[in-house]
């Protein structure tokens, strides 16, 4: 296209426009170019390689590129004012392009940078999705389990109830066993009272001198009766023999025979204690009586057993 036509202001305005257009497509072909690089790399790492250190570079290099596409473009336009042999008229024409060119290209960068936040925010709100989704899998599987494993627990709760009805049910037929000790004979000794309640060991001791805090009595029926009530007992656990030899060391065999008085529930406790005081040559004397009542009486003869 021949330019000998057109009058000098209007051919060095199209240079103008053409050298400043060229310039701005190119710097933008190149962004466009890097930003195409740039997202291909990140579609081709995987979600673990992507740390918030390098998307925030990427965002950083994304915006310097942007500034240095304003600034190219902003001194492309400011190249254009200082050609030579320009008229006033020209200069004032050029001058109002130079502003409209550098609010475009103001507004153009503007547009990107908002493009780019809405494409962040959209991927964000996608693995915000993709995330929700997961914890809902998540959830509706632990609930699935956590159902099986109450089902298991009921079932074996209603085993165990069976099983404890069979348990007590049997517990009724048994028929109370017999003790069978040695022939008791009339003693001269002082009984020294020991309680048997719910397999627990409850000391008294001497009437006259009772063990402190153990058991406690009552008088009634105008001090005709005494009740025993049971208070801190010891528990006969898998060592009895180191429990009974606290229980009764301080018992004096020659002085004392152990009164034994147990409840309807304490049947292993009695044999075990009674064996105990059998194999230390302690006399002891047993009786069931659950209310731990009896009638006090001025002469009174007592008997033992070996």
């Amino acid at each position: 296209m021949s330019r000998k036509n057109l009058p000098d202001s209007l051919e060095l305005l199209l240079d103008t426009m053409c050298n400043t257009f060229g310039g701005i497509m190119f710097i933008a072909i190149s962004l466009v170019v890097m930003s195409q690089i740039i997202s291909q790399q990140q579609k081709n790492m995987t979600q673990e390689e992507i740390s918030k250190n390098i998307i925030e570079k990427m965002k950083q290099n994304i915006e310097a590129l942007r500034q240095e596409n304003v600034r190219l473009s902003q001194q492309a336009l400011s190249a254009s004012m200082n050609t030579g042999n320009v008229t006033p008229e020209k200069k004032a024409v050029l001058q109002r392009l130079k502003e409209e060119r550098e609010k475009n290209l103001k507004l153009e960068h503007d547009i990107e940078r908002l493009e780019s936040k809405i494409r962040l925010a959209e991927q964000k709100q996608k693995e915000l999705d993709e995330s929700a989704k997961k914890l809902v899998e998540e959830l509706e599987l632990q609930k699935s389990k956590l159902r099986l494993e109450k089902a298991k627990l009921q079932q074996r709760r209603r085993d165990l109830n069976a099983e404890i009805s069979k348990l007590e049910e049997t517990l009724k037929n048994i028929q109370p066993r017999t003790l069978r000790f040695a022939k008791l004979k009339e003693t001269e000794k002082s009984p020294y009272w020991v309680l048997i309640q719910r397999n627990k060991i409850y000391r008294l001791g001497d009437s006259g001198s009772p063990v402190n805090g153990e058991v406690e009595l009552e008088y009634f029926n105008s001090g005709r009766r005494v009740r025993m009530k049971p208070l801190n007992g010891a528990a006969v656990d898998d060592d009895p023999e180191t429990v009974f030899n606290f229980l009764f060391k301080d018992v004096d065999k020659e002085r004392y025979f152990v009164n034994l008085v147990s409840d309807n529930d304490s049947f292993s406790t009695l044999m075990v204690a009674r064996q105990y005081l059998r194999n230390k040559q302690i006399h002891s004397n047993w009786s069931i009586n659950p209310d731990f009542e009896f009638g006090v009486y001025s002469n009174v003869s007592y008997s033992a057993s070996e």
